[in-house]
C-alpha cells in the first residue's frame, strides 16, 4: 500500500496510477517460471515513475524472495551438516536446485552479498526488539551463510523454509515497520 504521500516527493495525493508492466519471475522451490504484473505510478510533481512490488519480489531480482533465502538456507544445511562451504556443492544437488533454473555460483554469491547487506543495514532496527536483543548480538561474531541462517532462525524460519509464506511474513513485517525493503534497493533510493 502506498498511502496518501508520494514516496518520491513526499507530497500528499500527487501520484497517479499508470499502466502496469509484466516482470519475469522464477521460483526455485518448486521450480517454475512465470510473470507477474507490477503496479506502476507516476509522481505528478517530478514526472518520475515508481512501482509497487509484490512482497515476493526483490528490487532488480528475477528470483523470488523465498528462492533467494531458500537457496542460502539450503547452503547453510550443507555447511552445518557436511562442513562443505562452497556454493558449487549446492548446484550439484538437483533435488535442491533444479537444473533448468540457470542458477550459478556467481548468482548464489551475489544473493548472499545482497542479503547480508540488507540484514546489516537494518541490524540496528532489528536489535531494538527486546525479545530478540540477545539473538542479534551474537550475529556480529558470525559470518556469511551462518549469519543469514541466524537471522531467519530468530524470526522462526528454519532451514530450509517449508513454505514461501514463512519468508514473506518476515519481509512484510519488516516493510510495514520500516517502510523499506529488507533486501535490495529500489530505484528511488539508489545513488542517494
Amino acid at each position: 500500500m502506498i498511502g496518501p504521500k508520494c514516496p518520491l516527493c513526499g507530497l500528499e495525493g500527487c501520484w497517479r496510477q499508470i499502466q502496469p508492466y509484466e516482470r519475469g519471475v522464477t521460483e526455485l522451490f518448486p521450480f517454475r517460471e512465470d510473470s507477474v504484473a507490477v503496479a506502476r505510478f507516476q509522481c505528478t510533481s517530478r514526472f518520475k515513475t515508481f512501482s509497487l512490488l509484490p512482497v515476493q519480489l526483490i528490487p532488480y531480482f528475477r528470483y523470488t524472495t523465498s528462492s533467494v533465502i531458500g537457496a542460502i538456507l539450503a547452503m547453510w544445511i550443507l555447511v552445518r551438516d557436511d562442513h562443505a562451504g562452497h556454493f558449487g556443492r549446492l548446484l550439484d544437488r538437483p533435488d535442491v536446485i533444479h537444473a533448468d533454473s540457470r542458477v550459478t555460483v556467481w548468482l548464489l554469491e551475489t544473493w548472499l552479498r545482497v542479503v547480508l547487506t540488507g540484514l546489516r543495514r537494518t541490524h540496528a532496527f532489528l536489535a531494538q526488539r527486546p525479545d530478540r536483543r540477545g539473538e542479534y548480538s551474537v550475529l556480529a561474531r558470525v559470518d556469511g551463510v551462518a549469519q543469514v541462517a541466524a537471522y531467519f532462525d530468530a524470526w522462526g524460519v528454519r532451514a530450509p523454509p517449508q513454505r514461501p509464506a514463512e519468508v514473506f511474513r518476515v519481509f512484510v513485517r519488516h516493510g510495514r515497520s520500516t517502510n523499506g525493503f529488507l533486501v535490495g534497493t529500489p530505484s528511488q533510493v539508489r545513488g542517494k
